[in-house]
C-alpha cells in the first residue's frame, strides 16, 4: 500500500508544473446585488470585439456558488504598462515588460493583464497594492515577485479575482478586509517562508468574508483569521516550515474538497482547524513532520469525510481538548476516514465530543483509534471502524468514561485487538494490568478477527 502511495505522492508532485501552468479559460457570471460578472482570458481582453462577444453570455462554473461582481469594462482594448505607477482610472491594463518596481491599483473596475511578464521590484518590498475601498478588480497571466506578491493592508477590497498568476504570498493584513477574493490556476509561494503564502489576518468587524481558491498550488502554507465563508478545491499545500493550512478559531464556514496537505515542518500539522463550521472531503494529509489532521480545542461543527492521512510524523488524525469543564471540542465527526503508517496512533481523541464512524486505521506505530477522555468530557462513540496492524492496540481507551465502542472489527493488532488503558479487553492476552468493567463505557458488538 505504502509503494502505491509514494507513486501517487510522485505523480502529484511531479504534475505541479502542469496545474501551475494550467490556464482554465470560462468565463464565469456569478451573479450578487450589484454589476454582473465575467472572468476573461487574455486573449480575449485583447480583441477588440471582445465586450460584444461577452454581452449576455452566461457559462457558470465549478464556483457557480460565489457571489462574484468583476466586470470586464467596455474598453477592451488594453492601455500598455511599461513602468512602475499608479493606476488610477478604470480600464484594461496590459504589460508591455518586465516591471522593476511597484503597481498600485487605486481605481474599480481594472483588468491588469500580466501578459507573461514579471513584477519585480528591486527597492520595494511589494509588488501589488490595493488601496482601500477598490472594486472589481482581475489579475492574471504572470509572475509577481517580491516579499510580498499582493498587498491590501488598510480598509475594505472588494471582488479580487487572480487568474494564472505565480506569485509571491498574498497578504491581507491586521486591520483590512476582503470580500470576494477568487483565486484559482495559480501557484502561490513565500519568499524564504517569512509568511505564509496566503494569510488573512484582517480585522474582527467586519470580517473578511468569500474566499475561494482552486485548482492552485500554495507553498509555506495558507492561513484564514477573521474570515467567513471559506472555499477551497483541488489544490496542493506545501506547509514548510507551518501548517499547510491553518484556520484560525476566528474563521467559520469552509468548505474544502479534493485537496493535499504535506511537508509540513517544524511540529506543524498538514491541516490544522480551529474554528467552526468546517467540512472537509476526499482531502489527503500526509509526509507531514507533525499530525495530519488536526483539530483544536477551539474547534466546534467540524466534519472530515473520505479524509486520508498517510506516513505522518505523528498521529494521523488528532482533535485535542482540555478537561475545563465546556471548553472542548463539540459536533467533532470523522466519517469514513483512513488513517495508515503514521509515526503515533492512527486516530487520537484528546477529551473532546467526537464520533468515528466507519474509519479504518491500519499500520500505524502506537494504536489504531486512541480515546483519551477523561471523566469531564462528552461521550465519545467510536462505531463500525477497522483497525489491524497496528504494533499497540487496535482500540484502545483511557479513563473510558462515556465513550461507546460498536461493531467495530479489529485484527492482528500486537497488543491487544480491544484495550482499556494499554491492555486487551480479554482474560489471558492482557500484557499489562486489566481492566474490567470500567464504568461509563459500552463495549458491544465488537469482533476480532
Amino acid at each position: 500500500m505504502r509503494k502505491y502511495f509514494y507513486l501517487s505522492i510522485y505523480f502529484l508532485i511531479s504534475t505541479i508544473p502542469l496545474i501551475a501552468a494550467n490556464i482554465t479559460t470560462e468565463l464565469s457570471d456569478l451573479p450578487t446585488d450589484e454589476t454582473q460578472a465575467y472572468r476573461g482570458k487574455c486573449g480575449c481582453l485583447k480583441d477588440p470585439d471582445c465586450c460584444t462577444k461577452l454581452q449576455g453570455r452566461r457559462i457558470i462554473t465549478t464556483l457557480d456558488v460565489v457571489e462574484s461582481k468583476v466586470c470586464l469594462l467596455t474598453e477592451c482594448e488594453p492601455t500598455p504598462i511599461t513602468a512602475p505607477g499608479t493606476i488610477s482610472a478604470s480600464g484594461t491594463y496590459c504589460l508591455a515588460n518586465d516591471i522593476p518596481g511597484t503597481i498600485t491599483i487605486s481605481a474599480n473596475d481594472v483588468v491588469l493583464d500580466l501578459n507573461g511578464y514579471r513584477i519585480n521590484p528591486l527597492i520595494n518590498l511589494v509588488s501589488i497594492i490595493l488601496s482601500a475601498g477598490i472594486n472589481r478588480i482581475v489579475i492574471m497571466n504572470g509572475h509577481i515577485n517580491g516579499i510580498v506578491g499582493i498587498s491590501i493592508s488598510s480598509g475594505t477590497v472588494s471582488t479580487v479575482h487572480l487568474i494564472n498568476v505565480n506569485t509571491d504570498p498574498i497578504i491581507v493584513a491586521a486591520g483590512a478586509t476582503v470580500r470576494n477574493m477568487f483565486i484559482c490556476d495559480s501557484l502561490v509561494r513565500s519568499t524564504a517562508n517569512i509568511t505564509p503564502g496566503i494569510d488573512i489576518i484582517g480585522i474582527d468587524s467586519p470580517q473578511s468574508r468569500n474566499i475561494f481558491i482552486e485548482n492552485s498550488v500554495i507553498f509555506a502554507g495558507c492561513s484564514f483569521a477573521n474570515t467567513s465563508v471559506i472555499k477551497i478545491h483541488n489544490c496542493v499545500f506545501f506547509g514548510l516550515s507551518r501548517a499547510g493550512l491553518l484556520v484560525d478559531s476566528t474563521a467559520d464556514t469552509v468548505q474544502i474538497t479534493d485537496s493535499f496537505f504535506i511537508q509540513s515542518g517544524f511540529s506543524n500539522a498538514g491541516c490544522q482547524l480551529g474554528g467552526s463550521d468546517i467540512e472537509i472531503s476526499r482531502c489527503n494529509a500526509s509526509i507531514n513532520d507533525e499530525r495530519g489532521f488536526y483539530v483544536e480545542s477551539t474547534a466546534s461543527n467540524v466534519l472530515l469525510k473520505d479524509c486520508y492521512a498517510v506516513d505522518n510524523g505523528n498521529n494521523g488524525f488528532e482533535i485535542e481538548g482540555t478537561t475545563a469543564p465546556d471548553a472542548f471540542p463539540t459536533g467533532i465527526v470523522l466519517k469514513d476516514c483512513c488513517a495508515t503508517a503514521n509515526g503515533a496512533n492512527g486516530f487520537e481523541v484528546d477529551n473532546a465530543h467526537v464520533t468515528l464512524d466507519q474509519c479504518i486505521a491500519d499500520n500505524n506505530t502506537v494504536n489504531g483509534i486512541f480515546i483519551n477522555n477523561s471523566s469531564l468530557t462528552p461521550e465519545a462513540i467510536v462505531r463500525e471502524c477497522t483497525t489491524f496492524r497496528n504494533t499497540v492496540c487496535g482500540f484502545n481507551t483511557t479513563m473510558a468514561s462515556g465513550t461507546t465502542w460498536g461493531a467495530n472489527f479489529a485484527s492482528f493488532n500486537t497488543v491487544g485487538n480491544y484495550c482499556v488503558a494499554g491492555a486487551a479487553v480479554a482474560a489471558g492476552i492482557a500484557p499489562y494490568f486489566f481492566v474490567s468493567g470500567t464504568t461509563g463505557t459500552a463495549f458491544w458488538d465488537n469482533v476480532s478477527g
